[in-house]
């Protein structure tokens, strides 16, 4: 968030996640991928 104000973007107010890989991949949760999504709003 820091870099994309700090390059003149401005963020939405909303923002989710999507699971990559959870407990149906792997037990172990050091595996587990998580993506974090945020707009811009240029």
């Amino acid at each position: 968030m820091a870099w994309a104000k700090a390059n003149g973007h401005k963020l939405a107010p909303d923002m989710w996640e999507v699971c990559l890989a959870g407990p149906e991949a792997s037990p172990d949760p050091a595996n587990y991928r998580t993506e974090l999504n945020r707009p811009l709003l240029d």
